[in-house]
């Protein structure tokens, strides 16, 4: 590329965690004390403005800048349960290139810390319908204590409206994986099939388990 850099600077702590460049500019997602912010950026990188998307972010990040041009965004939140449990779900809202939000909608079962996780999940649209699909750790597995991590899909023809969000659907259980070795899914949504490129551990002919990239695909609104 062409040109001299430039920079932007964020206040001292907060880190940049994701980026998306819009046609009107671009929306650098980051974090602070815990909470995630969306900042605005002009096409002349002049950082204008910002909002808290969430105060207690869960650490997992998905964007997609969608037909419309707004950018859906999910990410885990952290909540406290009435009876003093930290649960972990997935809250979704779309952005505008000028920071504009609409209402946010929450998603999945919440789950105890200790009986698991969503994470790795990525959005793609095909035809006006929007997925969304990620890892899903249980830990509990209904009071087994199994351990037991699938993929999950959620879809929508409206994503703004949080009821027309579809309940989980798995589509692939039992993967060998752990979250410290797992990188977010690659999605991609056709005509028919929803496609997935996800990692698993396998072993190679020299008897070493290594992470392997897999690929499946099939209709997202049947389970497995």
């Amino acid at each position: 590329l062409a040109g001299s850099k430039v920079g932007i600077s964020l206040p001292t702590g907060e880190v940049a965690v994701d980026f998306v460049g819009l046609n009107e500019g671009s929306l650098l997602f980051t974090t602070v004390d815990g909470e995630l912010h969306a900042r605005t950026i002009t096409s002349t990188l002049s950082m204008v403005g910002g909002v808290v998307l969430e105060e207690n972010w869960g650490g997992e990040l998905a964007v997609y800048q969608r037909d419309d041009g707004l950018v859906q965004v999910a990410w885990t939140r952290r909540s406290l349960s009435v009876e003093g449990y930290i649960l972990t779900d997935i809250a979704m809202t779309s952005i505008s290139a000028a920071g504009k939000t609409t209402p946010k909608h929450y998603h999945m079962p919440a789950l105890k810390l200790s009986e698991g996780s969503y994470y790795g999940f990525t959005f793609d649209q095909h035809d006006g319908t929007m997925v969304l699909a990620g890892y899903h750790r249980d830990l509990s597995t209904s009071g087994s204590w199994q351990d037991i991590t699938s993929l999950f899909v959620i879809s929508s023809p409206s994503p703004d409206r949080g009821n027309s969000w579809t309940s989980p659907i798995t589509v692939l259980s039992d993967l060998d994986i752990r979250p410290a070795d797992a990188q977010s899914l690659a999605v991609g949504l056709g005509e028919e099939y929803l496609h997935l490129v996800y990692q698993e551990y396998r072993d190679d002919v020299s008897g070493i388990e290594r992470v392997g990239l897999m690929y499946t695909h099939g209709a997202y609104t049947i389970p497995s």
